[in-house]
């Protein structure tokens, strides 16, 4: 049965009949007192209230704000398996996941190894300024293995073993040289 309006349900205006749910790809708008079937837009896969109010959006697009797109903005993530784009954790310019920074705000130092942002780099890190435009302002980077906490790539504040010398790690102090927490000092005269 082919119809042209609905006295009850909505009309469905391809089949021309009387339903009680649009189909896919459809919403239910009311068009000179009657109500109807609408197309969505094609940037969405459902829509609710108009076509570019999207509720679902098409496979390699990210919802976001009623919205796809094809790339989630910054200090957000896409999720493929749900096609949402979620927030990240602050303080986050961008992320891979809920809890995976990969980028920074400028006041914070990226940890690359945890994918956090951090105040102060941890124990075995230093802060450097990343010369990278488009990254983190500034990053944790590796101390020498034999560093327990360091000022550059190269020296060394304190020893993870050892003693520490001019940001060196060494077994232990040179002739004329006293240890006091972790650093050698030179002995004073007379002592030797």
């Amino acid at each position: 049965m082919s119809c042209s309006s609905c006295q009850n349900g909505i009309f469905e205006s391809v089949s021309r009949r009387c339903i009680s749910v649009c189909p896919s790809q459809q919403y239910p708008s009311v068009i000179s007192s009657s109500l109807m079937c609408l197309n969505c837009s094609s940037v969405c896969a459902e829509c609710t209230g108009s076509p570019v109010n999207c509720a679902q959006c098409p496979n390699n697009t990210y919802l976001i704000n009623n919205t796809c797109l094809a790339v989630c903005p910054d200090t957000y993530f896409a999720d493929s398996q749900v096609g949402i784009c979620f927030g990240c954790i602050s303080p986050c310019l961008s992320c891979s996941d809920e809890v995976t920074c990969t980028r920074c705000s400028d006041s914070y130092l990226f940890a690359a190894a945890s994918g956090q942002c951090l105040s102060v780099c941890p124990d075995g890190y230093y802060n450097v300024t990343n010369p990278n435009v488009g990254q983190s302002k500034y990053v944790c980077s590796t101390c020498l293995p034999e560093c327990l906490t360091c000022n550059s790539a190269t020296s060394c504040l304190m020893c993870k073993n050892g003693v520490q010398m001019n940001g060196q790690c060494l077994s232990m102090c040179p002739p004329h040289m006293f240890a006091q927490a972790g650093t050698c000092f030179n002995c004073t005269l007379p002592c030797l």
